[in-house]
């Protein structure tokens, strides 16, 4: 520590060891000093490699390497992990998977190298989606405590694992293909954790599931349907603890079994999701059998979280409701058979509840509120309907209730696709501070009383009132979209928004204007930094002509909002934009769409200052574009073929994203050469450019190239090793397309797209094709054409 010096340990005493990250609150991150500290005292045990090639590349690990960790690449092989599979007496191998949505690819050889480090103890494959089973000699790491194969896509444990005494965790979260566990699985003694949340797939749990007396942790427990585990299994897991989900439970083929669970003893779980498959349960017998299967599976009254899906019964226990469960802060009821609502008003802690897919429902009265209640559902924050195609009447409150007793700390309203819902909301809720209706055909949705709300989306209603007097200083949000009624715009925006941020209107079909003037329109959205207008097919202009003071030296549209996005679309009649758009400043995103008659920009042109983004799509009378966008970063300009010149001065330097598609003038973009666009990163042009027979030259810098729609293109002539940054090449409709350039194409590919391109992709076909030890190196390859 003494290296270490003064002001380095001043800071570390001022630091925790793990704080709240500022960008995901359920997230933590360690402090750099303490990282650092750590790395230090780590020494040769411990390495982290970054995901740089030159790391890759060079990289050899002593054989004091103990752990092992590193950034998931798209695809690692073994010129990336082959030295460290030398390391003989590794414990960790632990791959960092830091996205959700990345699919990752691991070699098959490099897995059958990691089973010859025998003392390894944590070893995880999380998210390499090609992983699809596992080598038996995985049954040679004797010493495994931890083995995570989330979110890959392995479909059966092998029966080796078995033999792994010293397993303490497995993890099998988001791996759909799950099918089938290991059948000796109760032969794992050690065995803590077993989490296995989605893992739809998953056919039953092996027999003797209950030997597994330890568990702490399980995620799914599938109910077997002839030789697998029945619910009585459950019965010696006594150390169940965190959230529990119990699937295919019209498995259950006596009473007994389920009563033989003991749900009501396992005072540790935090969640219990009860599971019936999705089926039609048209025997009367069958639903009085699930009905009481529900009633014996009574949790314990710790519970804060249950969840019943597919439930077949025609009434839901008794115990659903009862205020025991003092602690029950989230219910979800979905695909439910039963004709009425559990009586849940009574649940003092109720926080959320979601109701969704429940058919026999047509009315939701008293019974939903418990008459007995004195204050319905006194906690309840958020409260959402789906799906609900037979509901017809929603009664507010209980017989006897007062309005304003009902509902009185909700936050979140949500009401979907209920078709036939005709009765009355709420009126009276003081707290609620999102509102969002969407395809409610037959719903009048009246507006009142609701001084909190911040965030009101409709969408697909019969007609919106907006009552009067009514107070809507407070909304930051609006989406407005299928309403029937022509004044609804109008009803809300004679309220004033001072404080509105984001405004969507989609589909009002009714509306020339949306503003009577500019001066309005100020008042309106002086704290608007997003608008997005789509398919109003009688719109003309935002704003209209009746108001325009001659005398005003300045124009109302001198705004400073903190950032302003336009989003444009299918709009048929709009024949122009505000003439003030180059005094919002503080714009940064156009995006105009589907505007037909659309022939120009405002003369005075767009702001310069801070748009970094202008994309224009399928304007067809569209003749001339702004000039002065010298502060671009990404222009789109697809399907305007009217177009008749770029601006006077050309397109910016300085642009990182470009893309040029069907326009009828192309030659002045290749007069500027390509290649003078020095930063740019993203490239995509395609159609027109009916006399372009080789690639014109790219800019050094691109990392990514769209190539599309080129009928008489032959040769790739300038996509040479020079593009030492490109990394990803889509080449779509070029039938003539068929020479890539002769010194090969550059190294730094990692994915290469061919689509309707026959030629070029018959000399790329693997082994045979001329192209192939050409490509051979580039990780994703796929190539297809129309015509095969």
């Amino acid at each position: 520590m003494e290296g270490l010096g003064r002001e380095f340990v001043r800071e570390l005493h001022s630091r925790s060891l793990f704080q709240q990250s500022s960008k995901d609150a359920s997230r933590f991150v360690m402090h750099d000093l303490i990282n650092d500290l750590a790395w230090w005292a780590a020494g040769e045990m411990c390495f982290r490699m970054d995901d740089t090639l030159e790391g890759e590349n060079r990289q050899k690990f002593c054989q004091s390497l103990r752990h092992f960790s590193y950034i998931c690449g798209e695809s690692d092989g073994e010129k990336r992990l082959q030295s460290v599979c030398d390391v003989e007496h590794l414990r960790t191998f632990l791959p960092v998977n830091l996205s959700n949505y990345r699919i990752n690819y691991l070699a098959w050889s490099v897995l059958q190298m990691l089973m010859n480090l025998p003392r390894l103890r944590v070893f995880s494959l999380h998210g390499y989606s090609n992983i699809i089973e596992l080598p038996n000699e995985i049954e040679n790491l004797k010493h495994l405590r931890f083995l995570n194969l989330s979110r890959t896509s392995i479909q059966i444990l092998p029966e080796s694992i078995n033999s792994l005494y010293n397993l303490n965790t497995i993890l099998l979260e988001d791996c759909y293909q799950l099918k089938k566990l290991c059948n000796d699985m109760g032969n794992l003694k050690k065995l803590r954790h077993l989490k296995s949340s989605n893992v739809d797939s998953l056919e039953e749990m092996p027999k003797g599931f209950g030997k597994l007396t330890c568990l702490l942790t399980l995620g799914t427990f599938v109910v077997g349907k002839d030789g697998g585990s029945g619910l009585r299994e459950l019965k010696s897991l006594t150390h169940l603890q965190g959230t529990l989900q119990i699937s295919k439970l019209e498995n259950v083929k006596d009473v007994g079994d389920a009563c033989e669970a003991q749900l009501n003893s396992k005072e540790n779980l935090q969640a219990l999701l009860l599971k019936w498959s999705t089926r039609d349960v048209q025997n009367l017998d069958q639903c009085e059998f699930e009905t009481h299967v529900l009633s014996v599976l009574k949790p314990h009254q710790d519970v804060q979280e249950l969840t019943i899906t597919g439930y077949g019964g025609t009434k839901f226990p008794i115990w659903l409701g009862d205020s025991s469960f003092s602690k029950l802060a989230r219910l979800e009821l979905c695909r439910c058979t039963s004709t009425s609502l559990p009586s849940v008003g009574q649940l003092p802690f109720l926080m959320e509840l979601d109701i969704s897919g429940m058919d026999g429902v047509k009315s939701v009265g008293s019974e939903f509120y418990r008459r007995s209640c004195s204050v319905p559902f006194p906690s309840l924050e958020t409260l959402s309907f789906s799906d609900m195609r037979e509901w017809e009447e929603w009664i507010p409150c209980g017989a006897g209730q007062e309005v304003d007793e009902v509902f009185p700390k909700l936050r979140k309203l949500s009401l979907f696709n209920c078709h036939k819902l005709q009765g009355k909301l709420p009126k009276r809720l003081l707290l609620l501070e999102t509102l969002v209706i969407k395809s409610c055909q037959q719903l009048l949705v009246t507006i009142q009383c609701l001084p909190a709300l911040s965030e009101l989306q409709i969408d697909g209603c019969e007609r919106v009132v907006f009552s009067s007097p009514i107070d809507l200083s407070s909304l930051k949000s609006v989406h407005l979209a299928y309403v029937a009624n022509e004044v609804v715009l109008a009803g809300l925006f004679e309220q004033g928004l001072p404080k509105l941020e984001n405004l969507v209107i989609v589909e009002v079909r009714e509306q020339a204007y949306l503003w009577q003037s500019e001066t309005r329109l100020l008042q309106d959205i002086r704290s608007l930094n997003r608008l997005h207008i789509s398919r109003c097919p009688r719109l003309l202009s935002l704003v209209t002509d009746e108001e325009h003071d001659q005398q005003q030296p300045e124009s109302p549209y001198r705004l400073r909002f903190l950032e302003l996005k336009i989003f444009i679309y299918d709009l048929e009649n709009l024949q122009s934009l505000p003439a003030g758009l180059h005094n919002l400043r503080h714009l940064q995103k156009i995006w105009i769409s589907k505007c037909p008659n659309l022939e120009s920009f405002p003369e005075e042109g767009l702001p310069s200052a801070k748009l970094t983004e202008l994309m224009i799509w399928r304007c067809e009378n569209l003749k001339a574009l702004p000039n002065s966008m010298s502060s671009l970063l990404r222009l789109g300009i697809i399907g305007c073929p009217s177009l008749e010149s770029f601006p006077e001065d050309g397109f910016p330097t300085n642009l990182q994203s470009l893309e040029v598609r069907d326009l009828k003038i192309t030659k002045p973009l290749l007069e500027w050469g390509l290649n003078r666009f020095t930063s740019l990163r993203n490239l995509s042009i395609g159609g027109g450019y009916p006399d372009l027979l080789s690639s014109p030259p790219f800019p050094a810098s691109l990392t990514e190239l769209w190539i599309s729609d080129m009928p008489d293109l032959e040769c790739l002539s300038s996509i040479s090793e020079n593009l030492t940054s490109l990394e990803f090449l889509y080449l779509i409709d070029c039938p003539k397309l068929k020479y890539f350039p002769e010194q090969g194409l550059p190294k730094s590919l990692s994915r290469l797209s061919i689509h309707n391109c026959p030629l070029i992709e018959k000399r790329c076909r693997k082994d045979e094709g001329k192209y192939w030890p050409m490509i051979s190196h580039i990780p994703h390859f796929n190539a297809s054409s129309d015509s095969s």
